[in-house]
This record gives C-alpha cells, sequence and structure tokens, in this order.
C-alpha cells in the first residue's frame, strides 16, 4: 500500500472482529472516491487527505460507536515504528 506523501497518509485499520472488519470494508467500498485495501481477515487500508482525515468519509464511519470495540486504526508511519522497535527488541 503506498506510502504516505504530501496530499494523502495511509492508515491501517486492524480489527479483533473480522465480521465487524468486513462490515466497515464494504461501507467504504460504497463511498465513492474512498481508496481503501483488505490486507488480510484483520487489516484495511485506506486513504486520507493530508490534515483532513477526522473529515473524511471512511473515518466518520470507521469512528461509529459500533466499530470502536473491535477496531482500532493507526497511521501506518506509526506501525512501521512499532515494527522497527520490536525488531531492534529481538
Amino acid at each position: 500500500y503506498p506510502a504516505d506523501d504530501k496530499a494523502t497518509h495511509t492508515y491501517i485499520t486492524l480489527a479483533s472482529d473480522t465480521a465487524m472488519l468486513d462490515e466497515l470494508d464494504a461501507a467504504g467500498t460504497a463511498l465513492e472516491g474512498t481508496e481503501q485495501k483488505r490486507l488480510g481477515p484483520e487489516a484495511l487500508a485506506w486513504l486520507a487527505p493530508a490534515g483532513g482525515t477526522l473529515d473524511s468519509p471512511f473515518s466518520k464511519i470507521s469512528s461509529k460507536a459500533k466499530f470502536k470495540a473491535t477496531t482500532t486504526t493507526r497511521n501506518l508511519r506509526t506501525l512501521i515504528k512499532v515494527r522497527d522497535a520490536a525488531a531492534a527488541l529481538a
């Protein structure tokens, strides 16, 4: 999935309940102009305009209460830092 650039930021939504991620994926697919990709059963990547993440249509859907208990969304840069920190511990 693409790295961030000046116009967009990449986010990854992780889920403990794949059925909820299926529902979120379907809702995002129905949105016009939303770029997203299912990375696996527990992960979905999506793009948001830089500086407008919270106002993006997909963000508004993913922040609904029914998804909060089973999903978390992180910027790709944050996940890369976590991966690198974990690798340094190994």
